[in-house]
């Protein structure tokens, strides 16, 4: 239904060069979440990607649409959320989705008023006396009610309280089921692990990596901590070149690289009273990707 490609996407403004050869690729039923800390590019990128900067040079594709030739054509089929929020403060909310999705071929008026509902936001105020987050959730509102086959949202969980986050990844999940494309930046790292099947990683204008989500996880550190039945000694627990036990008695830990289901397959014949995995999360590894940057 969507795709979105981007081959070597670079941009500089003056001296600073804000990105480096950036490539990805999504294919449609799939979300992407590009992460990296302020300043590394992302908000560029996507806008390079919809054409609504200029890329210094390299290419970039929605669907058959080349958005450096044909920037018009790919927003057309593009929902875009940003995450500068600029509205018409005189407007109310329902004048704002009518001229946001004027001009889609296939917008969805009803769906865009049944979101208001669904995230509480009064119809008939004025835009300009929303607050941050509700502001936050009319872009959102706007990019789905355009009813397009993909969708490029920037920061889309900023502002959001809890409760919202959580709708908003339901919304984005049952997107992507029906076959959307969907890109979305974040510095929220737990929707990211929650509901994306890939992830792509930018510092300083580079790609450090696009990979498949549940790849990433299982190339971190996975640690499980055991309580068995009966006290064991070291030499009782499996032995493997990947498996590094930790502990002594009724109190284990066990440190392991690849799938937690090759572990616990490993581990099943032990007298085991309980299991609890503590293995590393993508906010972990966020953390070992820029960790100078964030001790700065």
């Amino acid at each position: 239904m969507g795709m979105i490609r981007a081959q070597s996407l670079s941009k500089t403004y003056g001296k600073k060069t804000v990105l480096r050869e950036v490539s990805i690729q999504i294919q449609n039923g799939e979300i992407l979440g590009l992460v990296g800390p302020n300043g590394a590019g992302k908000t560029t990128f996507l806008k390079c990607l919809l054409g609504i900067a200029r890329a210094d040079s390299g290419q970039a594709q929605i669907d058959s649409f080349c958005t450096g030739r044909q920037s018009l054509a790919a927003r057309k089929i593009t929902g875009f959320a940003p995450s500068v929020v600029s509205l018409y403060d005189n407007l109310n909310a329902v004048q704002t989705l009518q001229l946001a999705i004027h001009g889609y071929p296939a917008p969805k008026l009803q769906v865009g008023l049944d979101l208001f509902d669904a995230f509480q936001l009064p119809r008939q105020q004025a835009v300009g006396k929303f607050s941050h987050g509700m502001k936050r959730k009319l872009l959102l509102v706007c990019a789905l009610a355009a009813n397009t086959p993909n969708l490029v949202l920037d920061e889309p969980m900023e502002g959001l309280d809890p409760e919202a986050r959580r709708f908003v990844e339901s919304l984005l999940t049952a997107e992507a089921q029906s076959g959307r494309c969907i890109l979305f930046s974040s510095h929220d790292l737990a929707s990211v692990e929650r509901i994306c099947q890939s992830v792509a990683f930018l510092r300083d204008g580079l790609l450090l990596e696009q990979a498949p989500l549940a790849e990433i996880l299982d190339r971190a550190s996975r640690h499980i901590q055991l309580s068995f039945r009966e006290p064991l000694t070291l030499e009782q627990l499996p032995q493997h070149e990947n498996l590094q036990w930790s502990g002594q008695g009724l109190k284990w830990s066990l440190r392991f690289q690849g799938p937690t289901e090759k572990a616990l397959a490993m581990i099943s014949s032990l007298p085991i009273a309980s299991l609890r995995d503590s293995s590393a999360g993508l906010e972990d590894v966020f953390e070992a990707l820029y960790r100078p940057e964030l001790s700065t």
